[in-house]
């Protein structure tokens, strides 16, 4: 009987243990993966006449709609303003955790309880690249709304939509026409 209760003091102070370790790892992992997308304001808005070449794909019209992503950059090309962004899928809850277990993301129910309030899967590389409508609405927070005008006269309004953000967009014939974040990046 006493054994019993050894054993199960043992199994809960590991269980706990490996639930403390799980945290941390993604704790500790989750800095260094912001601090990679961090750049300042002005990285994040370059004027530029020639695009980059690397993994872009151009809007189309069949991408129409509401998207979640994280912004790459917001910058001009030959006077007009585009958005790089790569699209993500945002889950929670039960299905949340379900989906980083599936990814191999996490091992268990238990360790990946972690995942339970929001679960961002990426299982798509590619950069996609939207001009801006020049009557674009830039919401952060719910709360506060700019033009794309005060975006570029303003440092602090750009810091809000830098690169690493995670923001929500919506795209109408094309072009960018809403771009949704509470992430300061």
């Amino acid at each position: 009987m006493q054994s019993q209760k050894i054993n199960i003091v043992f199994l809960v102070v590991i269980g706990v243990l490996l639930a403390v370790i799980i945290v941390l790892m993604f704790v500790l992992r989750q800095p260094k993966q912001i601090d990679e997308m961090s750049i300042t304001a002005s990285q994040a808005v370059e004027d530029v006449s020639q695009p980059e070449e690397k993994n872009v794909v151009t809007g189309t019209v069949s991408e129409d709609g509401t998207h979640d992503g994280i912004i790459k950059s917001i910058k001009k090309i030959d006077g007009k303003s585009y958005l790089e962004i790569d699209y993500i899928e945002v889950y929670g809850g039960a299905e949340g955790m379900r989906l980083a277990q599936e990814d191999g993301v996490c091992d268990n129910r238990d360790s990946c309880a972690v995942y339970q309030p929001r679960y961002i899967r990426n299982n798509n590389p590619k950069i996609r690249t939207f001009e801006i409508d020049p009557n674009v609405v830039l919401q952060f927070n719910n709360d506060e709304t700019y033009t794309l005008d005060q975006f570029y006269s303003s440092t602090s309004i750009q810091n809000k939509f830098q690169k690493g953000s995670i923001g929500r967009i919506e795209i109408k014939n094309s072009k960018l026409i809403k771009l949704f974040t509470t992430n300061a990046g």
